[in-house]
């Protein structure tokens, strides 16, 4: 999806960023619970005491994956958000259920 998405943005096809952000909420409080909500969203946060107690090295290991993977998937994810928006429009992004698995239509 991401190597499709930055093909597509590389030909040019950037129609679908040009007012992107219209609309949106730029209160801090709306920013705070959107971040919140998908912090949240996102279950496996809360068993890392559990984990904590099968690592080696706790107080070196657990730092270093931290800041190693959180800037991978978070790379990743922006990257793959680039890729739907290259390719797909709004409407068509809030029209599916699940945009990984709808066709774009040109």
């Amino acid at each position: 999806i991401i190597i499709a998405g930055l093909v597509k943005l590389g030909m040019g096809q950037t129609q679908h960023f040009e007012n992107s952000f219209q609309g949106s909420s730029w209160n801090p409080g709306d920013m705070a619970l959107a971040l919140y909500s998908a912090l949240f969203s996102y279950s496996g946060w809360d068993t890392l005491n559990f984990v904590t107690e099968e690592i080696k090295n706790p107080t070196r290991n657990l730092p270093m994956s931290i800041g190693i993977s959180m800037p991978i998937v978070t790379v990743i994810y922006i990257l793959t958000n680039v890729a739907y928006y290259t390719i797909l429009d709004f409407n068509a992004i809030i029209a599916s259920e699940a945009v990984a698995v709808g066709s774009p239509r040109p």
